[in-house]
């Protein structure tokens, strides 16, 4: 009974002391709401900003051949540069095939034919076993591209560098290579057949003659003006 009298008489006999103790916790509740709200709505923006820059990515695809100097200096000099300001915005699609072409033999047996004979043959499914079995991981896929269509580079230390093994991609190109070459071929003469010149870059998988030329000319630049039509 004294315990609970002198509770009462407490909060009678204070009231400023009772309100200061009711203010202070609103105040608490106030802010743990006010904390809740803002990361509540920071993780909306952040995640409509993550959907709408997934949403909205632009598909680049560069059509190109292994031991095409236009190719190499393409590479070197327009995806090279513009590439870590562009790779949040573009899906960069790589297709080592160009102007070749296939005929069956006799036996069943599939013979390819490139434009810069034998070596590019061997370059391109090269790329091809290697840019597979690099997967989806663009960062890596690009890295490799511009090293192995660089002059100056081996081949070999192109692929360590890009986490392989030479020996599983050799493997690659013995086994898997006749297919990776044929479903390159199934996308690219459709391109080609409309560009007749290699490199060719195509946005969104629908070839445009016009963006064709801005985007060998200033890949960056015209790449650029694309993302500007979407957003």
């Amino acid at each position: 009974m004294g315990c609970l009298g002198g509770q009462v008489g407490m909060m009678t006999g204070s009231p400023t002391l009772a309100l200061q103790v009711l203010y202070g916790t609103y105040l608490r509740s106030l802010l743990v709401w006010r904390t809740i709200t803002t990361y509540s709505v920071l993780q909306n923006v952040y995640t409509y900003v993550t959907y709408f820059i997934s949403a909205t990515k632009l598909k680049a695809t560069i059509y190109y051949e292994s031991e095409c100097k236009y190719s190499k200096q393409f590479i070197q000099e327009q995806i090279a540069p513009s590439y870590e300001s562009l790779k949040d915005l573009v899906d960069f699609v790589y297709v080592p095939f160009g102007k070749s072409s296939h005929t069956k033999n006799d036996d069943g047996s599939l013979n390819f034919t490139c434009q810069h004979g034998p070596l590019e043959c061997y370059g391109n499914v090269w790329e091809l076993c290697a840019l597979d079995m690099i997967g989806p991981n663009q960062d890596v896929q690009t890295q490799f591209v511009i090293c192995d269509m660089n002059i100056t580079n081996a081949r070999e230390q192109c692929t360590l560098d890009a986490g392989l093994s030479v020996l599983d991609v050799k493997d690659c190109v013995d086994t898997r290579g006749t297919s990776l070459e044929l479903k390159a071929e199934l996308v690219t003469a459709p391109i080609i057949e409309q560009s007749g010149k290699v490199p060719t870059v195509v946005y969104n998988d629908i070839y445009n003659t016009t963006e064709y030329y801005g985007a060998v000319v200033d890949f960056a630049g015209y790449t650029n003006f694309k993302l500007s039509e979407i957003v």
